[in-house]
């Protein structure tokens, strides 16, 4: 191209410089040198001109190919329109900027689908509860398929309604704990075909409309949660943001989430079912080593209730509230260690005795030592631990501050203020309000400061309770 437009330009400049020459000669009055440089410019500045005019017929495809090069599938494609050559060229390359753009995308979200995949099953070798999956899927539902709202709901017990038990976005038309029936619309579609169903949009159902948050106006996806046939409940998709509508890869990524779920639900309901035995057989213990000390007996229940009392209002999870409720039920397992004639003793205890009475917390560890790796919560903090204090003046390691663990410092608080408020034999209890003072003065020094803004009201409440249903002693 370079030598084409060389060769345009000589001719060019000889063409014209004869032109050139014709009007210098032409015009006589000029001097023989002004007429020759006369002749010249007119010769390269049309020579300059016809070169520069000559247009490079492969430049439009060296500058696609470089869009390519950068990976600027999305840039539009033009060559020109002069000859058909160039609208092919154009048709083609346009074409090929298009699918690799969509491949990439593919690419992109297979790539997100598989990592969250990962995450998702590694999840799943932890057995989390119910409440920590569903708001997880829910919020997968959401970010990932690009849902307006999201929900789950699981068939009650006498298989005819549907209970939402977790849900996100929309415009709350749809509450926790709400009762659907599940024989209508596209509940029932789904729960008899046992098969993913998309609501489009125009489609009028009664059961739709109380789901999604524009009404029947907007998109469903519904997926059956189920494991070995056996049905549980829905996972629901509501309108895309995009309003794209719900597309059969979307159906393929909620059904996997919908087995994930169902998974979990599963080993969730067999962990209740242990736990409720553990539970039993944790109580029956608690009761026969009550009844070895008179002078405490239901101290490890009402201890308990305490702790849960104060757990709650401090917002634990479902998981970290079964961990409070064996943790605190056992907190004095140890004192199956300690002889009756010291655990019963009425007068006042010798050093030597006392001594054998503070061995009780490292006792109750190593008793339920085994057990460590079998339990699903950590409640040995809370049994060796429950005796240590604020100020490091605590038994049996004299730990001190956060070293505390925050299980054990609850119990602590609970432990103290059952021992205060029930009769011994050499004393009699406390009052509350002198016990809530009691646990004021203790602030700082014997209990974690961050616990008073819940403990003295709960532990009122509770303790009203308590003296009607349990009794103090």
């Amino acid at each position: 191209m370079k030598t084409t437009k060389i060769q345009v330009f000589l001719i060019g400049a000889v063409s014209t410089g004869g032109v050139g020459v014709v009007i210098a000669f032409a015009l006589r009055q000029l001097p023989p040198l002004a007429a020759a440089a006369i002749a010249i410019a007119f010769g390269l500045a049309a020579g300059g001109l016809a070169a520069a005019m000559l247009r490079d017929p492969t430049q439009p495809l060296h500058e696609a190919l470089r869009t390519f090069r950068k990976q600027e599938y999305r840039a539009p494609i033009q060559l020109g329109n002069t000859n058909p050559l160039e609208q092919e060229l154009t048709e083609v390359l346009t074409e090929m900027s298009t699918t690799i753009q969509a491949s990439q995308e593919e690419f992109q979200r297979k790539s997100r689908d598989l990592n969250f995949f990962i995450d998702f099953s590694k999840l799943m070798t932890t057995a989390p509860s119910e409440g920590k999956i569903l708001p997880l899927v829910l919020d997968r539902v959401v970010h990932h398929v690009g849902a307006r709202s999201a929900s789950i709901l699981l068939l009650g017990s006498n298989g005819d309604e549907l209970v939402a038990r977790a849900v996100r976005g929309g415009d709350d038309s749809l509450a926790m704990g709400q009762r659907v029936s599940a024989t209508e619309g596209v509940y029932s579609q789904v729960l008899q075909t046992k098969k993913p169903v998309i609501q489009r949009k125009g489609v009028r159902d009664r059961t739709l409309s109380r789901i999604s948050p524009q009404g029947p106006n907007e998109d469903l996806a519904c997926i059956p949660i189920q494991i070995e046939s056996r049905l549980l409940g829905v996972l629901n998709a509501g309108g895309k943001k995009d309003d794209t509508g719900f597309t059969h890869a979307d159906s393929e990524f909620l059904t996997f989430l919908a087995n994930g779920t169902a998974m979990v639900l599963k080993q969730a309901s067999l962990q209740s079912h242990l736990t409720a035995i553990f539970l039993s057989i944790v109580k029956a213990m608690v009761q026969a080593m009550d009844a070895r000390d008179r002078y405490t007996r239901n101290h490890s229940t009402r201890v308990s209730e305490y702790s849960m009392a104060l757990a709650r209002a401090l917002r634990y999870e479902p998981d970290q509230l079964d961990g409070m409720l064996f943790g605190s039920l056992l907190h004095d397992i140890g004192k199956l260690g300690v002889p009756d004639d010291i655990l019963n003793k009425p007068g006042k205890l010798s050093v030597e005795e006392f001594e054998v009475i503070k061995s009780h917390p490292v006792r109750g560890a190593e008793i339920l030592a085994h057990l460590e790796t079998q339990l699903p919560w950590n409640i040995l903090p809370m049994v060796r631990h429950h005796h240590e204090r604020w100020d490091g003046r605590g038994y049996p390691d004299g730990l001190h501050g956060e070293n505390i663990q925050y299980n054990a410092r609850v119990v602590a608080l609970a432990d103290f203020f059952d021992a205060v408020t029930s009769d011994r034999v050499y004393r009699p209890g406390m009052p509350l309000k002198q016990a809530i003072m009691e646990i004021r003065r203790g602030i700082a020094t014997h209990f974690d400061p961050k616990l008073l803004p819940v403990a003295t009201e709960v532990l009122e409440l509770e303790y009203k309770r308590i003296v009607e249903t349990i009794g103090l002693g």
